[in-house]
Protein backbone atom coordinates (compact mmCIF):
# COMPACT_ATOMS: atom_id res chain seq x y z
CA UNK A 1 0.00 0.00 0.00
CA UNK A 2 3.09 2.19 -0.37
CA UNK A 3 4.83 2.35 -3.73
CA UNK A 4 7.84 4.23 -5.01
CA UNK A 5 7.33 5.94 -8.36
CA UNK A 6 10.63 6.59 -10.14
CA UNK A 7 10.84 9.73 -12.29
CA UNK A 8 7.27 10.76 -11.62
CA UNK A 9 5.19 13.73 -12.70
CA UNK A 10 7.91 16.36 -12.27
CA UNK A 11 10.69 13.87 -13.12
CA UNK A 12 11.58 13.21 -9.48
CA UNK A 13 11.02 10.13 -7.34
CA UNK A 14 7.68 10.03 -5.54
CA UNK A 15 5.86 7.93 -2.97
CA UNK A 16 2.32 6.75 -3.69
CA UNK A 17 0.51 6.03 -0.40
CA UNK A 18 -2.89 4.48 0.22
CA UNK A 19 -2.12 2.68 3.52
CA UNK A 20 -4.82 3.93 5.97
CA UNK A 21 -2.37 3.91 8.89
CA UNK A 22 0.16 6.00 6.99
CA UNK A 23 -2.53 8.37 5.73
CA UNK A 24 -3.83 8.83 9.28
CA UNK A 25 -0.30 9.66 10.48
CA UNK A 26 0.26 12.21 7.72
CA UNK A 27 -3.16 13.84 7.71
CA UNK A 28 -4.25 13.74 11.35
CA UNK A 29 -1.46 12.82 13.76
CA UNK A 30 1.40 14.83 12.20
CA UNK A 31 -0.32 17.14 9.68
CA UNK A 32 2.59 19.59 9.62
CA UNK A 33 4.78 16.95 7.97
CA UNK A 34 3.03 17.60 4.64
CA UNK A 35 2.12 20.76 2.79
CA UNK A 36 1.49 21.91 -0.72
CA UNK A 37 4.66 22.01 -2.82
CA UNK A 38 5.96 25.38 -4.00
CA UNK A 39 5.41 24.60 -7.68
CA UNK A 40 1.77 23.57 -7.22
CA UNK A 41 1.30 26.54 -4.90
CA UNK A 42 2.49 28.97 -7.57
CA UNK A 43 0.42 27.37 -10.31
CA UNK A 44 -2.70 27.62 -8.13
CA UNK A 45 -1.87 31.19 -7.13
CA UNK A 46 -1.47 32.04 -10.82
CA UNK A 47 -5.01 30.85 -11.53
CA UNK A 48 -6.95 31.87 -8.42
CA UNK A 49 -4.82 34.36 -6.52
CA UNK A 50 -3.83 34.12 -2.82
CA UNK A 51 -6.85 32.14 -1.61
CA UNK A 52 -7.36 28.92 0.30
CA UNK A 53 -6.16 26.60 -2.47
CA UNK A 54 -2.78 28.32 -2.86
CA UNK A 55 -1.92 29.23 0.74
CA UNK A 56 0.32 27.14 2.98
CA UNK A 57 1.49 26.98 6.59
CA UNK A 58 0.17 29.57 9.04
CA UNK A 59 -1.55 31.56 6.28
CA UNK A 60 -3.61 28.52 5.35
CA UNK A 61 -4.53 27.83 8.99
CA UNK A 62 -5.63 31.45 9.41
CA UNK A 63 -7.80 31.27 6.30
CA UNK A 64 -9.40 27.98 7.40
CA UNK A 65 -10.27 29.50 10.79
CA UNK A 66 -12.09 32.35 9.11
CA UNK A 67 -13.86 30.21 6.50
CA UNK A 68 -14.82 27.31 8.78
CA UNK A 69 -17.88 28.90 10.46
CA UNK A 70 -19.62 29.74 7.15
CA UNK A 71 -19.42 26.09 6.05
CA UNK A 72 -20.98 24.52 9.17
CA UNK A 73 -24.15 22.43 8.94
CA UNK A 74 -26.07 25.19 10.75
CA UNK A 75 -25.39 27.60 7.90
CA UNK A 76 -25.52 25.11 5.04
CA UNK A 77 -29.06 24.02 5.98
CA UNK A 78 -30.28 27.60 5.44
CA UNK A 79 -29.21 27.34 1.79
CA UNK A 80 -31.57 24.45 1.06
CA UNK A 81 -34.35 26.56 -0.59
CA UNK A 82 -31.80 28.06 -3.00
CA UNK A 83 -30.54 24.58 -3.94
CA UNK A 84 -34.08 23.33 -4.59
CA UNK A 85 -34.83 26.38 -6.75
CA UNK A 86 -31.81 25.79 -8.99
CA UNK A 87 -32.41 22.03 -9.18
CA UNK A 88 -36.03 22.65 -10.22
CA UNK A 89 -34.87 25.04 -12.95
CA UNK A 90 -32.62 22.29 -14.29
CA UNK A 91 -35.52 19.81 -14.29
CA UNK A 92 -37.77 22.26 -16.16
CA UNK A 93 -35.07 22.86 -18.77
CA UNK A 94 -34.41 19.13 -19.24
CA UNK A 95 -38.14 18.45 -19.55
CA UNK A 96 -38.36 21.04 -22.32
CA UNK A 97 -35.50 19.31 -24.14
CA UNK A 98 -37.42 16.02 -23.95
CA UNK A 99 -40.06 17.63 -26.18
CA UNK A 100 -43.42 16.12 -27.10
CA UNK A 101 -42.05 12.57 -27.06
CA UNK A 102 -40.92 12.93 -23.47
CA UNK A 103 -37.63 11.21 -24.29
CA UNK A 104 -34.21 12.64 -25.17
CA UNK A 105 -30.55 11.66 -25.19
CA UNK A 106 -28.74 14.50 -23.44
CA UNK A 107 -25.24 15.39 -22.28
CA UNK A 108 -25.80 15.61 -18.53
CA UNK A 109 -22.18 16.45 -17.71
CA UNK A 110 -22.40 19.88 -19.32
CA UNK A 111 -25.82 20.60 -17.83
CA UNK A 112 -24.75 19.53 -14.35
CA UNK A 113 -21.52 21.56 -14.37
CA UNK A 114 -23.53 24.61 -15.50
CA UNK A 115 -26.03 23.89 -12.72
CA UNK A 116 -23.30 23.53 -10.10
CA UNK A 117 -21.90 26.91 -11.17
CA UNK A 118 -25.33 28.50 -10.82
CA UNK A 119 -25.63 26.94 -7.36
CA UNK A 120 -22.26 28.43 -6.43
CA UNK A 121 -23.34 31.76 -7.85
CA UNK A 122 -26.52 31.98 -5.78
CA UNK A 123 -25.62 30.13 -2.60
CA UNK A 124 -21.89 30.86 -2.30
CA UNK A 125 -21.41 34.19 -4.07
CA UNK A 126 -24.95 35.45 -3.55
CA UNK A 127 -25.09 36.46 -7.20
CA UNK A 128 -27.05 34.60 -9.92
CA UNK A 129 -24.78 33.95 -12.88
CA UNK A 130 -27.56 33.85 -15.45
CA UNK A 131 -26.24 34.19 -18.99
CA UNK A 132 -22.67 34.28 -17.70
CA UNK A 133 -23.07 30.73 -16.34
CA UNK A 134 -22.59 28.76 -19.60
CA UNK A 135 -19.77 31.13 -20.62
CA UNK A 136 -18.03 30.66 -17.27
CA UNK A 137 -18.52 26.90 -17.57
CA UNK A 138 -16.79 26.91 -20.96
CA UNK A 139 -13.86 28.91 -19.59
CA UNK A 140 -13.58 26.69 -16.50
CA UNK A 141 -13.67 23.58 -18.69
CA UNK A 142 -10.71 25.00 -20.62
CA UNK A 143 -8.83 26.35 -17.58
CA UNK A 144 -6.76 23.31 -16.67
CA UNK A 145 -5.92 22.35 -20.28
CA UNK A 146 -4.70 25.90 -20.81
CA UNK A 147 -2.64 25.77 -17.60
CA UNK A 148 -1.05 22.49 -18.67
CA UNK A 149 0.23 24.15 -21.82
CA UNK A 150 2.61 25.92 -19.41
CA UNK A 151 3.69 22.60 -17.89
CA UNK A 152 7.38 22.86 -18.80
CA UNK A 153 7.52 26.38 -17.33
CA UNK A 154 6.08 25.41 -13.94
CA UNK A 155 9.47 24.86 -12.23
CA UNK A 156 10.39 28.47 -13.07
CA UNK A 157 7.46 29.96 -11.17
CA UNK A 158 8.95 29.81 -7.62
CA UNK A 159 12.23 31.61 -8.51
CA UNK A 160 10.33 34.13 -10.63
CA UNK A 161 8.03 34.87 -7.70
CA UNK A 162 11.08 35.40 -5.48
CA UNK A 163 12.39 37.96 -7.97
CA UNK A 164 9.18 39.76 -8.94
CA UNK A 165 6.76 39.04 -6.09
CA UNK A 166 3.38 37.33 -6.33
CA UNK A 167 1.15 40.01 -7.95
CA UNK A 168 3.80 41.02 -10.48
CA UNK A 169 4.49 37.39 -11.38
CA UNK A 170 0.84 36.89 -12.29
CA UNK A 171 0.92 40.00 -14.46
CA UNK A 172 4.14 38.99 -16.20
CA UNK A 173 3.18 35.38 -16.92
CA UNK A 174 -0.41 36.00 -17.93
CA UNK A 175 -0.44 39.48 -19.42
CA UNK A 176 2.99 40.24 -20.84
CA UNK A 177 3.45 36.92 -22.64
CA UNK A 178 1.92 37.02 -26.13
CA UNK A 179 2.08 33.36 -27.08
CA UNK A 180 -1.09 31.53 -28.10
CA UNK A 181 -0.95 29.51 -24.85
CA UNK A 182 -0.65 32.68 -22.75
CA UNK A 183 -3.55 34.37 -24.52
CA UNK A 184 -5.71 31.28 -24.05
CA UNK A 185 -4.89 31.14 -20.32
CA UNK A 186 -5.46 34.88 -20.02
CA UNK A 187 -8.97 34.63 -21.49
CA UNK A 188 -9.91 31.93 -18.98
CA UNK A 189 -8.46 33.73 -15.96
CA UNK A 190 -9.86 37.10 -17.04
CA UNK A 191 -13.43 35.83 -17.31
CA UNK A 192 -13.38 34.39 -13.78
CA UNK A 193 -11.58 37.48 -12.41
CA UNK A 194 -14.17 39.77 -13.98
CA UNK A 195 -17.04 37.97 -12.23
CA UNK A 196 -15.24 37.71 -8.89
CA UNK A 197 -14.15 41.37 -8.88
CA UNK A 198 -17.63 42.58 -9.82
CA UNK A 199 -19.39 40.46 -7.19
CA UNK A 200 -16.90 41.45 -4.51
CA UNK A 201 -17.41 45.17 -5.23
CA UNK A 202 -21.17 44.62 -5.13
CA UNK A 203 -20.87 42.89 -1.75
CA UNK A 204 -18.68 45.66 -0.32
CA UNK A 205 -21.23 48.27 -1.37
CA UNK A 206 -24.10 46.25 0.05
CA UNK A 207 -22.41 45.81 3.42
CA UNK A 208 -21.58 49.52 3.55
CA UNK A 209 -25.05 50.88 2.65
CA UNK A 210 -27.08 48.15 4.38
CA UNK A 211 -28.61 46.67 1.24
CA UNK A 212 -26.90 43.33 2.02
CA UNK A 213 -28.29 43.10 5.57
CA UNK A 214 -30.64 40.24 4.69
CA UNK A 215 -28.18 38.32 2.52
CA UNK A 216 -27.27 34.86 3.80
CA UNK A 217 -24.90 33.54 1.15
CA UNK A 218 -21.50 32.18 2.14
CA UNK A 219 -19.33 35.04 0.87
CA UNK A 220 -21.51 37.79 2.39
CA UNK A 221 -21.32 36.00 5.74
CA UNK A 222 -17.55 35.67 5.36
CA UNK A 223 -17.14 39.37 4.56
CA UNK A 224 -19.46 40.28 7.43
CA UNK A 225 -17.35 38.23 9.85
CA UNK A 226 -14.17 39.71 8.41
CA UNK A 227 -15.35 43.24 9.27
CA UNK A 228 -15.45 42.40 12.98
CA UNK A 229 -12.46 40.03 13.11
CA UNK A 230 -9.39 40.75 15.20
CA UNK A 231 -6.66 42.56 13.21
CA UNK A 232 -4.42 39.48 13.16
CA UNK A 233 -7.25 37.36 11.72
CA UNK A 234 -8.55 39.70 9.01
CA UNK A 235 -8.41 38.59 5.39
CA UNK A 236 -7.27 40.99 2.70
CA UNK A 237 -9.47 41.84 -0.27
CA UNK A 238 -7.17 39.75 -2.48
CA UNK A 239 -7.49 36.73 -0.16
CA UNK A 240 -11.30 36.84 -0.13
CA UNK A 241 -11.44 37.18 -3.91
CA UNK A 242 -8.99 34.26 -4.07
CA UNK A 243 -11.40 32.21 -1.94
CA UNK A 244 -14.25 33.12 -4.30
CA UNK A 245 -12.31 32.01 -7.37
CA UNK A 246 -11.21 28.78 -5.67
CA UNK A 247 -14.76 27.91 -4.57
CA UNK A 248 -16.04 28.42 -8.12
CA UNK A 249 -13.42 26.07 -9.57
CA UNK A 250 -13.53 23.37 -6.88
CA UNK A 251 -17.32 23.40 -6.49
CA UNK A 252 -18.00 23.07 -10.21
CA UNK A 253 -15.93 19.91 -10.59
CA UNK A 254 -16.90 18.24 -7.33
CA UNK A 255 -20.66 18.45 -7.75
CA UNK A 256 -20.97 18.50 -11.53
CA UNK A 257 -18.68 15.57 -12.26
CA UNK A 258 -19.71 13.37 -9.33
CA UNK A 259 -23.44 13.88 -9.93
CA UNK A 260 -22.99 13.07 -13.63
CA UNK A 261 -21.13 9.88 -12.68
CA UNK A 262 -23.91 9.08 -10.24
CA UNK A 263 -26.53 9.40 -12.99
CA UNK A 264 -24.48 7.10 -15.22
CA UNK A 265 -24.22 4.59 -12.36
CA UNK A 266 -27.94 4.46 -11.63
CA UNK A 267 -28.71 4.37 -15.37
CA UNK A 268 -26.58 1.23 -15.60
CA UNK A 269 -28.11 -0.25 -12.42
CA UNK A 270 -31.91 0.00 -12.86
CA UNK A 271 -32.59 -1.92 -9.65
CA UNK A 272 -30.71 0.76 -7.68
CA UNK A 273 -32.66 3.48 -9.50
CA UNK A 274 -36.03 1.85 -8.79
CA UNK A 275 -35.28 1.42 -5.07
CA UNK A 276 -33.98 4.99 -4.78
CA UNK A 277 -36.98 6.47 -6.61
CA UNK A 278 -39.36 4.62 -4.30
CA UNK A 279 -37.62 6.14 -1.25
CA UNK A 280 -37.66 9.61 -2.84
CA UNK A 281 -41.37 9.40 -3.74
CA UNK A 282 -42.26 8.55 -0.14
CA UNK A 283 -40.23 11.50 1.16
CA UNK A 284 -41.69 13.89 -1.43
CA UNK A 285 -45.26 12.77 -0.68
CA UNK A 286 -44.98 13.74 2.98
CA UNK A 287 -43.00 16.98 2.49
CA UNK A 288 -44.33 20.51 2.23
CA UNK A 289 -44.43 21.58 -1.44
CA UNK A 290 -42.83 18.27 -2.36
CA UNK A 291 -39.44 19.35 -0.97
CA UNK A 292 -38.03 17.39 1.98
CA UNK A 293 -36.45 19.63 4.61
CA UNK A 294 -32.82 19.38 5.71
CA UNK A 295 -33.47 16.81 8.45
CA UNK A 296 -35.65 14.67 6.18
CA UNK A 297 -32.99 14.62 3.46
CA UNK A 298 -30.50 13.29 5.99
CA UNK A 299 -32.94 10.55 7.04
CA UNK A 300 -33.12 8.85 3.63
CA UNK A 301 -30.82 5.85 4.10
CA UNK A 302 -30.73 4.61 0.52
CA UNK A 303 -30.14 8.09 -0.93
CA UNK A 304 -27.27 8.44 1.53
CA UNK A 305 -25.92 5.00 0.56
CA UNK A 306 -26.01 5.81 -3.17
CA UNK A 307 -24.09 9.05 -2.64
CA UNK A 308 -21.53 7.36 -0.40
CA UNK A 309 -21.01 4.51 -2.84
CA UNK A 310 -20.67 6.83 -5.83
CA UNK A 311 -18.01 8.87 -4.06
CA UNK A 312 -16.25 5.70 -2.95
CA UNK A 313 -16.10 3.89 -6.29
CA UNK A 314 -15.82 6.92 -8.57
CA UNK A 315 -14.10 9.67 -6.62
CA UNK A 316 -13.74 12.72 -8.85
CA UNK A 317 -10.20 13.24 -7.52
CA UNK A 318 -8.00 10.14 -7.68
CA UNK A 319 -5.01 11.41 -5.73
CA UNK A 320 -3.70 14.45 -3.87
CA UNK A 321 -0.18 15.85 -4.05
CA UNK A 322 1.84 17.00 -1.06
CA UNK A 323 5.52 17.57 -0.27
CA UNK A 324 7.28 16.39 2.92
CA UNK A 325 8.39 19.42 4.95
CA UNK A 326 10.86 17.67 7.26
CA UNK A 327 12.61 14.32 7.55
CA UNK A 328 10.17 11.83 9.00
CA UNK A 329 9.49 8.14 9.59
CA UNK A 330 6.17 6.82 8.34
CA UNK A 331 4.33 3.96 10.11
CA UNK A 332 3.04 1.16 7.89
CA UNK A 333 0.21 -1.29 8.53
CA UNK A 334 1.93 -3.88 6.32
CA UNK A 335 5.68 -4.39 5.99
CA UNK A 336 7.80 -3.00 3.17
CA UNK A 337 11.15 -4.82 2.87
CA UNK A 338 10.30 -6.54 6.19
CA UNK A 339 9.93 -3.20 7.99
CA UNK A 340 6.80 -1.60 9.45
CA UNK A 341 8.25 1.90 9.05
CA UNK A 342 9.72 3.94 6.22
CA UNK A 343 12.20 6.82 6.49
CA UNK A 344 11.29 9.67 4.13
CA UNK A 345 13.52 12.73 3.59
CA UNK A 346 12.38 16.33 3.40
CA UNK A 347 11.33 17.39 -0.10
CA UNK A 348 9.84 14.03 -1.11
CA UNK A 349 6.70 14.32 -3.21
CA UNK A 350 3.81 12.28 -1.80
CA UNK A 351 0.82 11.13 -3.83
CA UNK A 352 -2.10 10.48 -1.50
CA UNK A 353 -3.98 7.57 -3.11
CA UNK A 354 -7.50 8.74 -2.40
CA UNK A 355 -9.32 6.56 -4.92
CA UNK A 356 -7.08 3.58 -4.15
CA UNK A 357 -7.77 3.88 -0.39
CA UNK A 358 -11.48 3.77 -1.23
CA UNK A 359 -11.05 0.43 -2.99
CA UNK A 360 -8.65 -1.68 -0.88
CA UNK A 361 -9.87 -5.30 -1.14
CA UNK A 362 -8.85 -6.41 2.35
CA UNK A 363 -11.02 -3.61 3.80
CA UNK A 364 -13.96 -3.38 1.42
CA UNK A 365 -14.21 -7.03 0.34
CA UNK A 366 -13.93 -8.97 -2.89
CA UNK A 367 -16.65 -6.85 -4.56
CA UNK A 368 -14.61 -3.70 -3.95
CA UNK A 369 -14.93 -2.46 -7.55
CA UNK A 370 -18.68 -3.01 -7.74
CA UNK A 371 -21.18 -0.19 -7.39
CA UNK A 372 -23.23 -1.64 -4.54
CA UNK A 373 -24.91 0.94 -2.26
CA UNK A 374 -26.22 -1.82 0.02
CA UNK A 375 -22.76 -2.17 1.60
CA UNK A 376 -23.47 1.06 3.53
CA UNK A 377 -26.67 -0.43 4.94
CA UNK A 378 -24.92 -3.65 5.98
CA UNK A 379 -22.01 -1.95 7.74
CA UNK A 380 -21.72 1.49 9.34
CA UNK A 381 -18.35 2.23 7.73
CA UNK A 382 -19.04 0.39 4.47
CA UNK A 383 -16.27 -2.17 5.11
CA UNK A 384 -16.88 -5.89 4.78
CA UNK A 385 -17.77 -6.81 8.39
CA UNK A 386 -16.31 -10.31 7.95
CA UNK A 387 -12.78 -9.01 7.35
CA UNK A 388 -10.57 -8.60 10.42
CA UNK A 389 -8.61 -5.67 8.95
CA UNK A 390 -11.84 -3.77 8.39
CA UNK A 391 -12.50 -3.65 12.12
CA UNK A 392 -9.18 -2.00 13.00
CA UNK A 393 -8.25 0.28 10.12
CA UNK A 394 -10.43 3.40 9.72
CA UNK A 395 -9.70 5.58 6.71
CA UNK A 396 -8.85 9.16 7.80
CA UNK A 397 -11.14 11.01 5.38
CA UNK A 398 -13.12 14.02 6.54
CA UNK A 399 -16.38 12.24 5.57
CA UNK A 400 -17.81 8.73 5.56
CA UNK A 401 -14.68 6.62 6.05
CA UNK A 402 -13.52 7.41 2.50
CA UNK A 403 -10.92 9.76 1.05
CA UNK A 404 -12.97 11.44 -1.68
CA UNK A 405 -12.98 14.80 0.16
CA UNK A 406 -9.46 14.15 1.48
CA UNK A 407 -8.64 14.51 5.18
CA UNK A 408 -6.63 16.63 7.58
CA UNK A 409 -6.07 20.40 7.39
CA UNK A 410 -6.34 20.54 3.58
CA UNK A 411 -9.57 18.54 3.32
CA UNK A 412 -12.45 19.94 1.28
CA UNK A 413 -13.94 22.75 3.38
CA UNK A 414 -17.18 22.78 1.38
CA UNK A 415 -17.98 19.05 1.50
CA UNK A 416 -21.25 19.56 3.44
CA UNK A 417 -22.56 21.94 0.80
CA UNK A 418 -21.44 19.59 -1.98
CA UNK A 419 -23.33 16.69 -0.37
CA UNK A 420 -26.46 18.82 0.01
CA UNK A 421 -26.30 19.72 -3.69
CA UNK A 422 -25.92 16.06 -4.72
CA UNK A 423 -28.87 14.96 -2.56
CA UNK A 424 -31.22 17.65 -3.83
CA UNK A 425 -30.24 17.10 -7.48
CA UNK A 426 -30.92 13.37 -7.17
CA UNK A 427 -34.25 13.92 -5.41
CA UNK A 428 -35.45 16.36 -8.07
CA UNK A 429 -34.14 14.50 -11.12
CA UNK A 430 -35.33 11.03 -10.09
CA UNK A 431 -38.73 12.40 -9.15
CA UNK A 432 -39.23 13.71 -12.69
CA UNK A 433 -37.14 11.44 -14.94
CA UNK A 434 -36.26 7.84 -15.59
CA UNK A 435 -32.60 7.59 -16.52
CA UNK A 436 -31.20 4.90 -18.81
CA UNK A 437 -28.10 4.45 -20.95
CA UNK A 438 -28.05 6.28 -24.29
CA UNK A 439 -26.43 4.63 -27.35
CA UNK A 440 -23.19 6.50 -26.64
CA UNK A 441 -23.17 5.73 -22.90
CA UNK A 442 -21.34 2.43 -23.42
CA UNK A 443 -18.52 4.37 -25.11
CA UNK A 444 -18.03 6.75 -22.19
CA UNK A 445 -14.53 6.71 -20.71
CA UNK A 446 -13.48 8.55 -17.56
CA UNK A 447 -10.04 10.10 -17.98
CA UNK A 448 -7.69 10.59 -15.06
CA UNK A 449 -6.91 14.24 -14.28
CA UNK A 450 -6.97 16.84 -11.50
CA UNK A 451 -10.71 16.18 -11.66
CA UNK A 452 -11.65 12.97 -13.49
CA UNK A 453 -13.66 13.78 -16.61
CA UNK A 454 -15.79 11.76 -19.03
CA UNK A 455 -15.33 11.63 -22.81
CA UNK A 456 -17.09 9.59 -25.49
CA UNK A 457 -14.67 7.33 -27.33
CA UNK A 458 -14.42 8.49 -30.93
CA UNK A 459 -15.81 11.93 -30.05
CA UNK A 460 -12.98 13.18 -27.84
CA UNK A 461 -12.52 16.32 -29.96
CA UNK A 462 -15.98 17.48 -28.87
CA UNK A 463 -14.73 17.77 -25.30
CA UNK A 464 -16.01 16.30 -22.01
CA UNK A 465 -19.54 14.89 -22.13
CA UNK A 466 -21.71 12.18 -20.65
CA UNK A 467 -24.81 11.22 -22.69
CA UNK A 468 -27.72 9.44 -21.01
CA UNK A 469 -31.35 8.93 -22.00
CA UNK A 470 -34.00 10.79 -20.01
CA UNK A 471 -37.68 9.81 -20.06
CA UNK A 472 -40.06 12.29 -18.50
CA UNK A 473 -42.18 10.77 -15.71
CA UNK A 474 -43.73 13.76 -13.99
CA UNK A 475 -43.45 17.20 -15.63
CA UNK A 476 -41.81 19.72 -13.26
CA UNK A 477 -43.59 23.03 -12.70
CA UNK A 478 -41.69 26.22 -13.44
CA UNK A 479 -41.61 28.66 -10.54
CA UNK A 480 -42.30 32.35 -10.89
Amino acid sequence: MVARVRRGFMKDDELFICDPMTLAFLLNKEPDVLDQGVILQEVTRLIHGPGLLSSTGEAHKKQRRMLGPVFTSAHIRRLLPVVFDVANELAVSLAAQCGNSGVADLDVLTRLTETSLELIGRAVLGHPLGEDGPKLNAHQKDMLPSVFEYFFWWPLLPPLRYIFGGPFLRIIVVYFCKTAAALRLRRNIDFLDKIVTSVYAEKQKGLADGSADGADDIITNLMRANLTAAPQDKQTDEEIMGHMAALVAAGRDTVGHVTARMLQGIAEHPQVQAKLREEIHKAVATADNGEPDFSSLNELPYLDAVIRETNRVWSTISFGTRVVQRDTVLPLSRPVSRSLSLAVPRGTTIRLGMQTANTIPHLWGSDVDMFRPERWLESKNGFDPLLADAQATPIPGVWSNIMSFSGGPRSCIGFRFALLEMKVLLVVLLRHFEISPAPDTERVEWWLGPSNTSFVRGREAEGPMLPVRLRLLEPPVARS
